[in-house]
């Protein structure tokens, strides 16, 4: 029955169910109250439904359960960082790195602490460590671009954008934010291009359209930002 709970579970993480997701683990976990990887996948599922406490309790338990999980450990950092307990989110982050060094997701959520912490020199080099330690990691070359280009550094944040959408080309973030760093260098048609790219995949369309109804009438194409702003609200 447990084996059961836990296959249906990760069908239903994967169509975005996490609700349901959650219930399944529980039942395994009731079933067999052992096993850390239930408990460790319990956390993921409920941080994703936003349930933060019972996300960092449920990693807390995979840990006891098994103290050398990195993966329980890199979670329970995830989950602090987004409850805004930055410190012990880099200490988990840190603990995860200590059982496993090479851990690309464990470099990433530290660099995101440290990044939220304001510390973002040494965010930049836990992206880098991440990137590579995963070359293929679209979500940390992501987070590098922003980091770069919170630092004003554009060049490298057109660069790291680029790479991230090289490796996941529907990623429309990474889209989004391409155009935003091409603006920043006054590079509009280029930003016009990347906004494009993004609109067919973004699911936040509105807010798309809207940004980019503004670049056209920055370039005083008043009919088309007319256009693309009806768009927006319909």
């Amino acid at each position: 029955m447990p084996t059961r709970c836990i296959y249906w579970e990760r069908f239903a993480h994967q169509i975005g169910r996490n609700d349901v997701a959650v219930d399944l683990i529980r039942r395994a976990i009731a079933a067999n109250p052992s096993v850390a990887d239930y408990h460790n996948n319990l956390s993921l599922a409920l941080k994703e439904t936003g349930q933060l406490d019972a996300a960092i309790a449920a990693a807390r338990d995979a840990i006891l359960l098994n103290p050398n999980s990195a993966e329980a450990q890199n979670n329970l950092g995830n989950a602090l960082r987004e409850k805004g307990r930055l410190d012990e989110a880099i200490a988990a982050c840190c603990m995860a790195l200590q059982l496993r060094p090479d851990y690309a997701e464990a470099h990433n959520n530290l660099a995101n602490a440290l990044n939220n912490r304001g510390h973002i020199d040494e965010a930049i080099a836990g992206y880098r460590m991440a990137i590579q330690r995963k070359p293929d990691f679209a979500l940390a070359c992501y987070n590098l671009g922003n980091a770069l280009r919170g630092k004003g550094e554009f060049d490298g944040a057109v660069a790291a954008f680029r790479a991230a959408l090289q490796i996941k080309p529907d990623y429309a973030d990474a889209c989004n934010d391409l155009g935003n760093a091409l603006m920043d260098q006054g590079r509009i048609e280029e930003a016009i291009t990347a906004y494009r790219r993004a609109i067919p995949t973004e699911t936040r369309l509105s807010r798309l359209a809207v940004r980019f109804g503004r670049i056209d009438a920055k370039q005083f194409r008043h009919h088309r930002a007319g256009q693309l702003h009806q768009k927006a609200v319909r």
